[in-house]
């Protein structure tokens, strides 16, 4: 096992990594731009631990662009999908026109197709990691809904059991 060749492998992955990655977000940036901008936007305040001192009406109104940023971005998922399932037809028939034209053992065939079909695989590589991303944020996003309505939930629920000390509606 000789480590320098390892590091050198490991460097080769980051450095084709790092430009699969920024074709994925190209894909997914135009159906979770807004869900992105708001989940920073809540999260910054999460870090800085503002949550309690925001008001019901803040809250209510994250609510409401949550469930319609998601909205979007769960339709871009589908998009995303269809675009998917168009990249692996695309890419198996050029992996099958390869292998047809190509001459030699069929592990021959087998190897040359795989070869000049590669960009074809990355593409469809790159659609099948773009909805799998989208489909995560929307999962997250769903849980961040979920923990701001009961932080509501648990306000009214305070509400009602001291009228008097009303603190979060502005």
């Amino acid at each position: 096992m000789n480590q320098e060749n390892i590091v050198n492998s490991q460097n080769s992955v980051e450095e084709k990594s790092t430009n699969l990655e920024e074709l994925v977000k190209k894909v997914i940036s135009k159906y979770s731009q807004d869900l992105d901008q708001l989940v920073i936007t809540i999260d910054s305040k999460v870090r800085k631990l503002e949550l309690d001192g925001m008001s019901d009406q803040e809250l209510e109104t994250y609510c409401l662009q949550l469930s319609s940023f998601m909205y979007f971005a769960g339709a871009g998922q589908e998009l995303i999908g269809l675009k998917e399932d168009i990249a692996a037809a695309l890419s198996k028939e050029e992996y099958n026109t390869n292998y047809s034209q190509a001459t030699g053992t069929m592990a021959d065939k087998k190897a040359k197709a795989e070869l000049e079909s590669q960009n074809s695989m990355l593409v469809e590589m790159i659609y099948d990691h773009a909805e799998k991303m989208m489909a995560s944020k929307l999962t997250y996003a769903t849980h961040l809904l979920s923990a701001i309505k009961r932080v509501l939930n648990r306000r009214i629920e305070q509400m009602k059991m001291n009228p008097s000390k009303n603190t979060y509606i502005v």
